[in-house]
């Protein structure tokens, strides 16, 4: 679909994603943790701040600049772990094969699909 957009839009559009999602993640990160049992939900004022330097961030400005989808992959991990606590293992294999664009970065999350036998 991307395709058939002149570039100019179809590049607005990936930075317009990519500065979302980039803000969105920390969001996300807060849901998955308390969603997992493994901590109590951070204040909306302090998870908004986090946001903001996670945005602001070199790295962040740079990926986006360079057209990473560093965002994107982070956020699909964060889903696939939220769909596991959730036990929709459909969902998860979803954002799992979105997660895998990047290998480094989908392999060590393929780890904690792992079960023990």
């Amino acid at each position: 679909a991307l395709a058939r957009l002149p570039f100019p839009w179809a590049a607005a559009g990936a930075f317009v994603v990519n500065v979302v999602v980039g803000c969105g993640v920390v969001f996300l990160a807060d849901r998955v943790v308390s969603k997992n049992g493994d901590a109590a939900r951070v204040p909306f004022g302090a998870t908004a701040v986090l946001a903001a330097a996670v945005a602001l961030s070199f790295g962040n400005q740079y990926g986006v600049g360079l057209g990473q989808i560093s965002s994107v992959v982070v956020a699909a991990a964060l889903l696939a772990l939220w769909a596991k606590a959730a036990d929709r293992r459909v969902a998860a294999g979803l954002c799992l094969t979105v997660g895998q664009m990047k290998v480094a970065t989908g392999v060590p999350v393929l780890l904690l699909f792992l079960r023990p036998r």
